[in-house]
């Protein structure tokens, strides 16, 4: 079995597979935040299930072993299966895993399940399973603006992995100035999402609209949209995603993924 398949996280350090006794056991260093948020998960989770064509699917989050509060260390059972964005990256398993995909992100809206780390490399598929295995994030039980939820939670991960045609939401809907949203401006200097910062900066804006601020957060999408060459798809975020990982290692990290944003976006 490789492990390695299981866990796909940015942080290797924060998080790793140990054995325990006869079990394998997952430790994550963490907040207290996720302690609660995997609680409150499990219980609303408890006796729900998907039906994709005539398999039923119920849902699991990993168990609570041990939280040590001075290492902030949280030690998880161990859930089996396979990674949803490795099913999603190999051409064999992907009709069967984008289905999958677009049925959980229609659960979590139909049921207001406000899990904002719902990414593909956060969910497992063990047989007739489904773990959600990261809280480190907010997890509330409304949705109260369905756009606003796409935009900064899930959508940029959701669609790193799908073709434009394989989605549920195209991106020009998602990032779109909607009938109840108004328009205001706001300061470079006060975006604390570094990625659209970078880029905002690198277009030399000092103020921009909300309008302005969606078209940067379209344009990132767009510069990890997967295509077809040579009749494999290639999944450009994977590159990009390596570049950030070194971001604290590299000072000019955000520099190149912001060059590299502007390039395919044919601004420079």
């Amino acid at each position: 079995m490789d492990l390695n398949n299981n866990i796909i996280s940015f942080s290797q350090d924060k998080i790793w597979i140990e054995k325990k006794e006869a079990l394998l056991v997952v430790k994550k260093i963490t907040t207290k935040k996720e302690v609660n948020s995997l609680i409150r998960a499990k219980r609303f989770l408890q006796n729900k299930s998907i039906v994709i064509g005539n398999q039923t699917y119920f849902f699991n989050v990993p168990s609570i072993q041990d939280w040590n509060e001075n290492l902030k260390t949280l030690t998880m059972s161990y859930c089996p299966g396979d990674n949803l964005e490795t099913l999603l990256r190999r051409e064999s398993s992907r009709k069967y895993a984008i289905p999958l995909l677009e049925a959980l992100l229609k659960f979590i809206i139909n049921n207001s399940f406000a899990w904002v780390d719902f990414a593909p490399r956060n969910i497992l598929i063990d047989k007739h399973t489904i773990s959600f295995v990261d809280f480190e994030k907010d997890l509330d039980f409304k949705i109260p603006n369905l756009f606003s939820f796409l935009r900064y939670h899930i959508y940029e991960e959701y669609s790193s992995f799908l073709l434009p045609k394989e989605r549920l939401f195209q991106t020009n809907k998602v990032f779109s100035l909607q009938n109840d949203e108004v328009e205001y401006y706001m300061s470079v200097n006060d975006i604390r999402i570094k990625k659209i910062k970078s880029v905002a900066t690198a277009l030399n804006y000092e103020t921009l609209s909300f309008s302005e601020y969606l078209n940067i957060q379209k344009m990132i999408i767009f510069a990890q949209e997967p295509f077809i060459l040579k009749k494999s798809i290639i999944f450009p975020r994977i590159y990009l995603s390596k570049i950030l990982e070194n971001r604290h290692k590299d000072p000019y990290a955000y520099f190149l993924f912001t060059k590299i944003v502007l390039t395919k976006n044919n601004t420079i």
